[in-house]
């Protein structure tokens, strides 16, 4: 499993990405792409993406004739991907959300969120 929910070095409820965080950063944009987000801005340094999510419309046809990843279950709205290198294991890294008031995304909605954040993470083809 590469993608697991987690705590972070502060103790927050994180999704916790078995890659290397450079790695994971370079990769975030095919995430963002293929599930409804917009990278409004970044911060290569701190490595924070400021997104915009928005429900993909997705139709019958889009069904039948691609592989679909699951929906994401998420309010519309702006959001802040924060990628933190886990100092005991710098093959992990930490994933934050936090929504447009900067506020932590709780365990309990990244919980709920996990099945379809999950194969998007792991970069893998669902069907």
């Amino acid at each position: 499993k590469i993608v697991s929910l987690g705590v972070n070095e502060q103790n927050e409820s994180v999704y916790i990405v078995e890659m290397e965080s450079d790695l994971l950063w370079s990769n975030m944009p095919i995430f963002f792409e293929k599930h409804g987000f917009t990278v409004s801005d970044l911060n290569e340094t701190k490595k924070i993406y400021y997104v915009d999510f928005v429900k993909p419309d997705v139709s019958f046809w889009d069904y039948l004739w691609t592989d679909s990843l699951p929906e994401i279950e998420l309010e519309e709205g702006a959001y802040q991907f924060i990628l933190t290198a886990d100092s005991t294991n710098n093959e992990n890294t930490y994933l934050s959300i936090l929504d447009a008031s900067g506020e932590l995304l709780p365990e309990q909605f990244l919980q709920q969120l996990f099945p379809s954040i999950e194969p998007g993470l792991s970069f893998r083809r669902v069907n």
